[in-house]
C-alpha cells in the first residue's frame, strides 16, 4: 500500500467516524426531545 492511498484511507476513516458521531448525537437529541414532549403531553392530560 503506497502512502497516498494510505492517507486517503485514513481521511476516509476519520470522516466516517465523525459522521457517525454527528448522526448519533442528532438521534440522541431527537430522542430526548421526543421523550420530553411525551412527558409534557402526559402532564397536560
Amino acid at each position: 500500500m503506497n502512502s497516498i492511498s494510505f492517507v486517503i484511507f485514513g481521511v476516509f476513516l476519520l470522516a466516517n467516524s465523525a459522521f457517525a458521531t454527528v448522526v448519533d448525537s442528532a438521534c440522541l437529541t431527537a430522542y430526548k426531545s421526543a421523550i420530553l414532549q411525551a412527558h409534557n403531553n402526559f402532564r397536560a392530560i
